[in-house]
């Protein structure tokens, strides 16, 4: 779950390659209706074939609120597989 105290406007879910390319995207659109995003249903969208076992890949969470933007998580791992 996302939480702001600003309300949230959009989330993205992004995969990106070494090269910083994205290799998947899931967004949800909140169109500023309230300051928490439950992700937990999305989040299964993201982990898809587009991604390959052994390859290193950076997550980067990221919203939308009333006064901007802002990064919540950025995170380095390497995807081992379903």
């Amino acid at each position: 779950t996302v939480s702001s105290d600003y309300p949230v406007n959009y989330v993205y879910l992004t995969i990106y390659n070494k090269a910083g390319k994205i290799v998947n995207r899931v967004t949800n659109i909140n169109t500023y209706e309230g300051n928490k995003v439950n992700l937990r249903k999305h989040s299964f969208n993201l982990f898809t074939d587009k991604l390959t076992a052994g390859t290193e890949y950076t997550f980067v969470l990221d919203a939308g609120i009333a006064s901007g933007s802002v990064e919540f998580c950025r995170i380095d791992f390497t995807y081992t597989g379903k």
